[in-house]
């Protein structure tokens, strides 16, 4: 297993950079407007993490009951809670969108949004309530593959998918002067990025259902997507309430923060949301080891082999704190020159 943890643990590092990087490109493309912009596409992407965590109340246990079963052999048993997860996903993922949709001003305002940046924000984090739905689906149909220990081929769509979002990103943005029939077309602003970022969830939707049919042998019915099965869902929910419990604790505390540099102005905004986007690069590091963990050793556990799943976990605390420790030194060592490179336009 020690080997399967590697091969688990680095294309999780991998997929969870590329989302960082997409995130980066994201603000360096709407600093190139402005700070307020900048501070505005921090601002949503904080509150778009905040409202998707309420998935979390199921998405944290998805993976570890997943690979239980698989561990302890129960394959129609893990494939049932596969397809519970798709309509925890549309009721939780669609809740959070229709509370973005309706409700993006109040929250903005709760964050104490300058009224230049909550001008730009709320256009954005209602373009982006139709992702928190699509998201939720991903993050399903990606954990169950995870939980498979299918991790490349869950990378090989995470690339693609990224690929469309960040081709698509800047001309929907800025517009796409090089084409003639676009030539005098000026962009969407921060919502072509939204835009963008919708369509690169579908065509990541459509791969990963092709991997689920391929790989799993799994075809998912529509019922699936909104019939709530309660008997695996009470053992998702089992271990996903105390992990999203914990996040969801500080994720607030976090947008406290927010709140708080809000009402320093435009930019205060736009410099933290420079310098978190680089912070963000210290927590995956440590983040890719422990949900490859998370995974390997739900196998481990589902096929009673507790001394080996002890030890990789122990294990993987010095791992994690190693690289977690390199990460933020090189951080802080060239702190100056990545601030340089986010503000400049």
């Amino acid at each position: 297993m020690k080997l399967r943890f590697g091969a688990v643990a680095a294309p999780l590092f991998v997929e969870l950079g590329l989302g960082m990087a997409v995130g980066m490109l994201g603000t360096r493309f709407a600093a190139h407007m402005s700070d307020a912009a900048g501070g505005a596409f921090a601002m949503t992407h904080h509150l778009f993490g905040l409202l998707f965590m309420v998935f979390r109340l199921v998405g944290a246990g998805i993976g570890v009951v997943v690979s239980q079963n698989l561990g302890a052999k129960q394959f129609a048993e893990a494939d049932r809670v596969a397809r519970a997860a798709l309509a925890a996903g549309t009721w939780m993922g669609g809740s959070m969108a229709v509370v973005a949709l309706l409700f993006a001003t109040p929250l903005l305002q709760l964050l104490n949004a300058p009224p230049d940046v909550l001008a730009l924000a709320v256009p954005l984090l209602q373009a982006l309530s139709l992702a928190l739905l699509l998201d939720a689906w991903n993050a399903c149909m990606a954990s169950v593959m995870r939980a498979h220990l299918r991790t490349q081929e869950t990378l090989w769509v995470m690339l693609v998918m990224h690929a469309v979002h960040i081709s698509l990103a800047w001309p929907l943005m800025h517009g796409a002067p090089w084409l003639e029939f676009l030539a005098d077309w000026p962009g969407l602003g921060l919502p072509g990025f939204a835009v963008a970022l919708v369509i690169s969830r579908m065509v990541g939707l459509g791969l990963q259902g092709l991997l689920w049919k391929w790989r799993l042998n799994l075809v998912p019915s529509w019922s699936d997507f909104w019939r709530v099965r309660w008997t695996p869902m009470k053992h998702i929910l089992h271990i996903g309430l105390p992990g999203a419990a914990e996040n969801l604790s500080w994720e607030l505390a976090f947008m406290v923060s927010v709140a708080a540099v809000g009402i320093m102005g435009t930019h205060a905004l736009a410099t933290q949301a420079y310098v978190l986007q680089f912070n963000m690069w210290i927590l995956i590091s440590g983040a890719a080891i422990g949900m490859a963990v998370e995974m390997v050793v739900g196998h481990l556990v589902g096929a009673r082999h507790l001394r080996d799943a002890h030890v990789l976990v122990k294990r993987a605390q010095t791992i994690g704190f190693a690289v977690t420790t390199v990460v933020a030194v090189m951080m802080a060592w060239q702190g100056p020159r990545l601030l340089g490179l986010a503000r400049h336009r």
